[in-house]
């Protein structure tokens, strides 16, 4: 008898044991998805204003549960208001979340600076403003001493009155560069509610060359932000759209 419950005793001890091992690898678990899942911030780091002719130093810090990440990849887009060319800056890694790059302004004007950022397979656009002054003449010869630099000019095809409706629907957008269809990118639709700050990242499958689809199912109704980023090469564009989805 005694054999017995001393048998019986050293199998409790041992599940036990087993069930908080696998307690502590479920709570890990849960916990890495949980970090995962939390949406990367960036914040770009700029002086409100600017001389022609000068460097301007143009940063952003990237960060994840409010503490600094490295990103796979940041670059600046820069675009003057009243402009559809945008140049392409590269960026250097400091330090842990920051980048940073050195910019020379051609022209006085406001300018529009998008921080394009990936990190933790999320995509995100701060975008920031930055006015320009004239500081006397500039040689037009005079070249910007960042690293290089691109231009692209990117169309979406892209119908809200498509998506309207709660449940399962198709994402389907038609992406050119100077005219030709945009093959083998990297596309993400990234989808969040009207005044949430729930950000949910969809990649997309090119169904057709320049075309590609990806597949959401809304389960509220009311205004929904729609983002599609496609990233080929040197092209790193976006474009924004809103949808009334109703029951």
């Amino acid at each position: 008898m005694n054999k017995l419950l001393l048998l019986s005793m050293t199998f409790l001890v041992i599940l036990t044991g087993c069930n908080g091992i696998g307690d502590k690898k479920d709570s890990e678990t849960k916990e890495q998805v949980d970090k995962s899942a939390t949406p990367i911030k960036a914040e770009i780091q700029l002086s409100n204003q600017a001389k022609t002719g000068e460097k301007t130093k143009i940063v952003v810090e990237v960060s994840q549960n409010d503490q600094p990440v490295n990103a796979s990849e940041v670059v600046f887009e820069i675009v003057k208001t009243g402009e559809n060319t945008k140049q392409m800056i590269d960026t250097k890694n400091t330090k842990q979340g920051n980048y940073e790059a050195e910019y020379i302004f051609q022209t006085a004007g406001t300018y529009r600076i998008t921080a394009h950022v990936t990190a933790s397979n999320m995509h995100t656009m701060p975008e920031d403003e930055i006015t320009v002054v004239q500081a006397g003449n500039v040689s037009s010869s005079k070249k910007n001493t960042t690293s290089e630099h691109h231009h692209s000019h990117v169309e979406f095809e892209f119908n809200p009155k498509a998506v309207q409706s709660i449940g399962k629907q198709e994402l389907l957008v038609s992406i050119k560069n100077e005219h030709h269809p945009l093959e083998k990118s990297e596309v993400q639709f990234e989808v969040w509610l009207e005044g949430t700050d729930k950000h949910l990242y969809i990649p997309a499958n090119e169904i057709k060359p320049g075309s590609y689809m990806a597949e959401i199912t809304f389960s509220e109704t009311g205004i929904h932000n729609i983002q599609i980023h496609v990233v080929k090469d040197e092209i790193h564009d976006h474009s924004k759209y809103q949808v009334n989805i109703q029951n």
